[in-house]
């Protein structure tokens, strides 16, 4: 465990650590179960619903926020895929490869996949620096830094939901009662990662910064148990480890929730090269449409994902899985854009403010629909 270094630090710490490249860290591999708290964890799989609208999960798009729905979407001829061509995937815990098998969409696939497993956004990041990836999922502070970091990565989909996804919990006992009381504490996250981003908007919710409290800076499979022994008087929990914590520790106090701010985002990048590759393109169309429809398919059949994802791969009783299920809410592939980009803005710019990005970052470059475009209509496509 170590504490995260004061703002005196090179503010340029940050980006690098995030493009060293370092796969050997990140297991690969078709197990879900070997990353079981992998980031996104309950936000990186789950339903998937038809209504593809931003502002149904979101709130309403601001007039100002490009309309990333291209004019032709109607008449976008289907993608060709040359034999041969191969999709490299970053997956998280089997978020994605474990819904996709079960509604047999890797049946019937015209191109080869090949899934690597990390147990984190910032792993998936040094796996696109190290050319090892095409595309890859993560939550959206990992992917904002990516850019900010000078990966030229760009967004493929997005996936919104409106349920809890993290809760910054205090422990029992510590007196805290409030995000106020925060101050001056011990808050446990790992850096660089969606917690990263949630504690930045929660304390700056009440004025608080980062410098008002003292990280304890741990990966994500520790967390609760940082929290639980002690070494941290509060820390950010994703929901598939809130239950079982909050039974075992009668007194904990749920202070906030990333509801209370925006939707969950879990973001599928790839970048630029990789999308400009026609073939690779065709790939990418085909398989953002296959995750739209086992996303449909884990929506008529919840208990059969529960139980090989929660119970199987993330090692949790099915009562905890099923609450981890629940919690997700109303969840929806998006298209890249609309309050997604908002919302991404107003956390780069909270980065910015905290000292982690050294000058002001626009990510319109990530969501541009010229890039985007077809991937927009491989998803609205895969609604119908």
């Amino acid at each position: 465990m170590r504490r995260s270094p004061s703002r005196q630090r090179p503010r340029t710490a940050l980006l690098a650590a995030l493009v060293a490249v370092a796969i050997g860290l990140a297991a690969c591999g078709d197990d879900p179960s070997t990353n079981a708290a992998a980031e996104p964890a309950s936000e990186a799989a789950g339903s998937t619903v038809a209504d593809s609208s931003p502002d149904t999960a979101a709130g309403t798009t601001p007039d100002t926020t490009p309309d990333t729905t291209p004019d032709t979407a109607a008449e976008a001829p289907a993608p060709t895929i040359p034999a041969g061509t191969v999709l490299r995937v970053g997956d998280q815990g089997g978020g994605l490869e474990t819904p996709l098998r079960l509604a047999g969409e890797l049946d019937d696939v015209p191109y080869e996949v090949e899934f690597a497993s990390f147990a984190s956004g910032p792993l998936v990041n040094e796996a696109f620096a190290a050319d090892a990836i095409d595309i890859g999922i993560m939550g959206d502070t990992p992917a904002l830094l990516s850019y900010a970091a000078g990966l030229d990565t760009v967004v493929v989909g997005i996936r919104s939901s409106d349920g809890v996804a993290q809760t910054l919990v205090a422990a029992p006992g510590s007196g805290i009662e409030t995000l106020e009381d925060l101050a001056g504490r011990n808050v446990a996250w790992a850096t660089g990662t969606s917690q990263h981003g949630f504690v930045l908007r929660a304390l700056d919710s009440v004025g608080l910064t980062e410098d008002d409290v003292e990280q304890v800076d741990v990966p994500l499979t520790d967390v609760a148990n940082v929290l639980a022994g002690g070494q941290a008087d509060a820390a950010v929990l994703y929901e598939v480890f809130r239950p079982p914590y909050i039974d075992e520790h009668p007194g904990a106090v749920e202070l906030v929730t990333l509801q209370d701010f925006i939707p969950s985002y879990v973001y599928l990048l790839a970048t630029r090269d990789v999308v400009e590759d026609p073939a690779k393109a065709a790939a990418i169309e085909d398989f953002v449409a296959r995750l739209v429809r086992s996303g449909q398919w884990v929506d008529e059949n919840p208990d059969a994902f529960i139980q090989a994802y929660y119970v199987d791969g993330q090692k949790q009783t099915p009562e905890y899985g099923k609450q981890a299920y629940d919690s997700q809410g109303f969840t929806e592939w998006i298209e890249p854009g609309g309050q997604a980009q908002v919302d991404q803005q107003e956390q780069a710019d909270l980065f910015h403010a905290a000292g982690f990005l050294p000058e002001p970052v626009d990510l319109g470059p990530q969501f541009d629909p010229a890039v985007t475009g077809p991937f927009t209509t491989a998803i609205l496509e895969a609604q119908q």
